[in-house]
């Protein structure tokens, strides 16, 4: 009953104070016993909101304004506990009724009708309420994705591919590694004699998939010893585009994986690494300390201009900040933080970010911007208007494929290709 209270509590301060962030109230909760549940319900509360409300709409006769906010919220509560967590829908219903008991008795016996009408016809409510919306809204509500996010997807995809990923998102990710210092295949056999099995990651140099569901990175051989680094596939297949060349600088490197992945591929290569973050630079000069890679790493703000590196360097490397968009499936949170407004302001950060970068690339080297978002405006959109304006800089294939429209760019996508999304483009400065 104590959680729940305290669940109360905190819904009603969090909707009363917007300026409170969630990690915030968790940062109090998470040493506490139940901690860990506390912060499955909070999360699940708040993104599951939508479908929530509706589904009470139609089980309360009374209308939802009418309820007192402790009353709203503990139906909500109740609610969301009986759709989503693995606990008998009567102790669920008893602990919910009990406590209104003690706050609103004359609710109580609503509480009790509503919440056991739900328990029994939660399927054939939540279709009756998704079959009434138009569909960004059924599919906002049916996957707990912000409006906006789905709007800007099905903009670009068939509400086919939408669904597709939203579905993909919902599955565990996988647990990919970058092995360094050695072939992936002597690392393979290392990880089958501790009993750990793995598979080749595709269009990689280094990259294993561990099969495993849960898995302890510190257990694993060679951790300590930097035998490898965690890396996702589609980063480490995007690495595989960065041409040869003496120096390279990664502009927004921080926590570091790009920049371990592409020296471990192209030992010989002078790196780089910066970032305006200084506790991110000291998470970045810890992993390449373990890993033994060596770099120069400089603090500085990639949207201001540094003389110093102007036309030095053979390779620049912008993986500019975004939307995420492609990472739905590794952080939850992202799908309701993801707006129209988010994504104006990113652009126009990686507008300005692409320019800065552009002046330190030498003559016939190469400007790569990457960002891990399937949103155009976030990548092909992008490339093209910075090339309208830097008539310098032309479209490099690293492959020497057929320049189709579908091949110039890097991309993958998370229902078709069971990794990240990711948007990658080679330019190379022409004179």
């Amino acid at each position: 009953m104590k959680l729940y209270e305290r669940l109360n509590k905190f819904l009603r301060k969090m909707e009363s104070d917007p300026s409170i962030l969630i990690n915030d109230v968790l940062l109090h909760e998470r040493d506490k016993s139940d901690g860990a549940m506390f912060e499955h319900m909070l999360k699940g509360i708040r993104e599951n909101r939508a479908l929530l409300d509706a589904l009470l709409h139609i089980l309360s006769t009374l209308p939802l304004k009418k309820y007192r906010r402790e009353e709203y919220f503990y139906l909500l509560i109740g609610a969301y506990a009986v759709m989503y967590l693995d606990r008998p829908d009567y102790a669920i219903v008893n602990e919910v009724v009990q406590l209104m008991k003690r706050r609103s008795p004359h609710r109580a016996s609503a509480t009790n009708a509503i919440l056991r009408r739900l328990a029994r016809e939660k399927d054939a409510l939540i279709d009756k309420v998704l079959q009434e919306k138009p569909l960004p809204e059924r599919l906002s509500m049916q996957f707990s994705v912000h409006l906006e996010l789905t709007e800007m997807l099905l903009e670009q995809f068939s509400p086919e591919e939408v669904e597709a990923y939203y579905r993909f998102a919902q599955k565990k990710p996988a647990f990919d590694l970058c092995v360094i210092h050695q072939s992936r295949e002597e690392y393979k056999k290392e990880l089958s004699s501790n009993g750990v099995n793995s598979n080749l990651l595709s269009g990689t140099y280094a990259g294993l998939r561990i099969c495993k569901d849960s898995v302890d990175v510190a257990s694993l051989p060679g951790f300590q010893e930097g035998s490898f680094y965690i890396m996702g596939h589609a980063s480490q297949m995007l690495c595989e585009w960065v041409p040869h060349g003496e120096r390279l600088l990664d502009l927004c490197a921080a926590p570091g994986g790009k920049s371990i992945c592409i020296k471990n591929r192209i030992p010989e290569i002078r790196l780089t690494s910066c970032d305006i973050s200084q506790d991110r630079l000291i998470t970045m000069k810890q992993n390449f300390r373990r890993v033994k890679i060596d770099a120069d790493v400089y603090q500085l703000d990639g949207l201001e201009d540094h003389p110093a590196f102007h036309e030095k360097y053979d390779i620049v490397l912008l993986d500019a900040p975004c939307t995420s968009s492609g990472l739905l499936q590794r952080h939850a949170d992202l799908r309701q933080r993801i707006t129209r407004e988010r994504l104006e302001y990113n652009s126009a950060i990686q507008k300005s970010l692409l320019r800065t970068a552009s002046n330190y690339v030498k003559n016939q080297g190469f400007l790569i911007y990457s960002t891990c978002s399937i949103l155009n405006q976030e990548g092909s959109l992008q490339i093209e208007s910075f090339l309208r304006a830097n008539k310098s800089f032309s479209l490099y294939n690293p492959f020497n494929v057929a320049k189709s429209n579908a091949e110039k760019y890097f991309r993958t996508y998370p229902w078709l290709d069971e990794c990240d999304g990711f948007f990658g483009a080679v330019m190379q400065r022409m004179r």
